[in-house]
Order: structure tokens, then C-alpha cells, then sequence
């Protein structure tokens, strides 16, 4: 476990171990723990350069205006569009490539969660959830591994590290509306995510990987599901007010969420002198949970890997991919 006070500490020397040059690419942040954790970024490093990937830029302009503000020697270039679909994920790597050869950092935590319990599905086909949570997020990711790995740099998946469970093998994409579920949905992607990020991470040794579980914090991501009746409403006024003794505030999360982008804790590679590395998965990626301890049912885990259900997973993904990008 990692102490809050450490993690302040650890944030407040940045500026001597990060100089300017800093690319960062985040999904996810014009509101809740990703906004909260690019703007600890922006207070902290200088001379920083940010893609920000949302929806509405107008909307996105005080944001905006608060970081130049907390960092008036960095550059915050937004990029509009939905990032629910893979082909815009592709669109969005296009247009980083173009500008850089190398990203230090790319954070992902764009969500919606699905409180009607029916599947609901984008124009390419998958489900909505699942798209923002895994597909979209994945994509993204591997097109700018090569810039990543120019880097040495490090992705962070805000999401539901240590939540992993039983994969329905025959259907993956939970299709067959008799598989699909909101919990269902929320350990398929988790699982998925934790398998596909430890292959990439044996992969790309020089490139870190980061799965976290954020605890409970209370976001405008509680609301944007409301759209499934009696259980929708639960979720967004009663459990806010019964999580509120167990939850952490923004600001914590946000300077924990940056602790993950940078501290040493989670390089790859032999530790230096004076380091200390954090226990990582058999591929070499970080399963966290919010405070910094490793998570994760490590049975059903190298069950996984050892059945090579792992090596499908990036098959079946892959084969998503090749199917609806054209």
C-alpha cells in the first residue's frame, strides 16, 4: 500500500525528475478522476504537451483555460470526437502520429455504464459499454505503442483492476443477449483488459502497463448512466450518499492517478539505485488497486495464460478489429 502522504511526495518532485517535453495523450478527462489527474499533471510538470480527447470542445473550454493557467508554458491541444468508435480511435492516433515521434504517457478512462441491463450497440456493432471500456481503449492503445515504446513510456487504464472473473470463452463479445448483463459486462472487459495488456506488455518490455481500480469516487459518471429506470435512479442519488463513508475525495484520486502516470514504482526494467519496483503480473504489466497494492485472482489468472485463453482474447479482439475498420 501506498500512503496518500507518499504520493504527495512523490508528485511534489516532479519538476526535478521531468523536464519539459512531457507528451501525454488523455481519454477521459474532461470530467471525474481522468480531469482530476490531468490537472495534478499540470500543476506539477512544466512545459507539458496534451492531447485531450472529448467529445465538445466548447464545452471543454474552461478545462482548457484552467490548465494553460496551471501551466502556462504548456501546450493543450483538444481533440473533438466520440471516442466510442474504433474507427475514430484510429483517426485520433493518426493525428498524434503526425505531430510526435515519441508519448510518455497515454491515460484512458472514458466510461458508460449500462444500467438497463440490455445490450446497446454502437454503429460498428459492439456494445457500448464494452466499446468505451475495452474495444475503444485497446485500439487506441495499440496504435500508438510504437510512439509508447520510442518513449519508454507508460499507459494507464482507469477501470477495474482486480474485479477479473469467468470469461464466457464462446462468446467473448457477449452477443447472445442470455449473456449480456451489466456485471457480466464489467468482468468481461475487466478480465479482458488485464489479459490483453499483460501479452502487449511481454511484447513491449520498455513500455509500462497500468490497470487500476479507482475505489469509489463520487464522478458525474454516477449520472451518465441514468437511463435504466428504477435501477439507474439507485445508482445515481442513493449510492453516492451510502458510498460516501467508504469513498475517496477528487483530489485524492487525481493526485493517485498521477502518482500511477509517473512514479518510478511502476517502471519496467531492473530498479536503480534506490528504487523500488511494485509487483507486476506474469507479463510484466501492474494490476492496482487505487492505493498502490497489486490485485488480482492470480489463480484464475495463470489458468488463463496457461490455457492460453489469453493468446485468444488477443486473437478475438485483433479479429474485431480487422472486421469493422476498414
Amino acid at each position: 500500500m501506498v500512503s496518500y502522504s507518499d504520493v504527495k511526495a512523490s508528485n511534489a518532485a516532479l519538476p526535478t525528475t521531468y523536464g519539459p517535453g512531457y507528451v501525454a495523450v488523455f481519454t477521459g478527462a474532461t470530467s471525474g478522476i481522468g480531469e482530476a489527474t490531468l490537472k495534478a499533471l499540470a500543476s506539477r510538470l512544466k512545459g507539458v504537451k496534451v492531447y485531450i480527447v472529448g467529445r465538445n470542445e466548447s464545452s471543454a473550454s474552461p478545462l482548457i483555460a484552467d490548465l494553460r493557467q496551471r501551466c502556462p508554458d504548456g501546450t493543450f491541444t483538444f481533440i473533438e470526437t466520440e471516442i466510442g468508435l474504433l474507427k475514430n480511435a484510429d483517426a485520433i492516433a493518426a493525428q498524434v502520429k503526425a505531430k510526435e515521434s515519441k508519448i510518455d504517457l497515454l491515460w484512458c478512462s472514458a466510461g458508460f455504464l449500462n444500467f438497463t441491463g440490455a445490450r446497446q450497440e454502437t454503429a460498428e456493432g459492439l456494445d457500448v459499454s464494452m466499446t468505451t471500456r475495452y474495444y475503444s481503449r485497446m485500439r487506441l492503445l495499440q496504435q500508438l505503442l510504437p510512439l509508447l515504446s520510442a518513449g519508454n513510456g507508460r499507459v494507464v487504464s482507469c477501470l477495474a483492476a482486480g474485479k477479473e472473473g469467468a470469461l464466457n470463452e464462446d462468446d467473448l463479445d457477449l452477443k447472445d443477449p442470455k449473456n449480456y448483463g451489466l456485471i457480466k459486462a464489467a468482468v468481461h472487459t475487466s478480465t479482458m483488459m488485464t489479459l490483453t495488456m499483460d501479452v502487449w506488455a511481454e511484447q513491449h518490455p520498455n513500455v509500462s502497463f497500468i490497470h487500476f481500480y479507482p475505489g469509489v469516487v463520487i464522478t458525474p459518471s454516477f449520472s451518465k448512466g441514468h437511463s435504466g429506470g428504477l435501477f439507474g435512479w439507485f445508482i445515481q442519488y442513493v449510492v453516492p450518499i451510502l458510498s460516501w463513508p467508504i469513498s475517496i475525495s477528487l483530489q485524492e484520486s487525481g493526485d493517485r492517478g498521477l502518482f500511477f502516470c509517473t512514479a518510478s514504482l511502476y517502471k519496467r526494467g531492473p530498479a536503480e539505485s534506490g528504487e523500488k519496483r511494485s509487483k507486476s503480473t506474469r507479463g510484466g504489466a501492474y494490476n492496482l488497486h487505487y492505493n498502490g497494492e497489486s490485485v488480482g485472482d492470480e489463480q484464475l489468472l495463470n489458468n488463463y495464460h496457461e490455457k492460453s485463453v489469453d493468446q485468444k482474447v488477443l486473437n478475438f479482439l485483433q479479429q474485431k478489429f480487422d472486421t469493422l475498420i476498414k
